[in-house]
């Protein structure tokens, strides 16, 4: 039976990346205190908000409202 890490090993480098960066997320994650108010909370999914702002860019919600009104699902 082979171990996690031969298994990550085997991986082609972009697949590694991945992993790395799932890891990563993983760990900044159990780095994180736990939220002490509400307005924490809504600090901490701002703060979330605007990383995937710049990470990921935005996105048109347009069409997907208009499918909803149209169809209901």
């Amino acid at each position: 039976m082979r171990t996690l890490t031969d298994k990550i090993d085997s991986l082609p480098p972009g697949k590694k990346a991945e992993v790395e960066k799932l890891v990563d997320e993983l760990v900044a994650a159990d780095d994180e205190e736990p939220i002490s108010s509400r307005a924490d909370l809504i600090a901490k999914i701002e703060a979330r908000r605007e990383r995937l702002l710049k990470e990921r860019g935005g996105f048109d919600t347009t069409p997907l409202i208009r499918e909803f009104r149209e169809t209901g699902s």
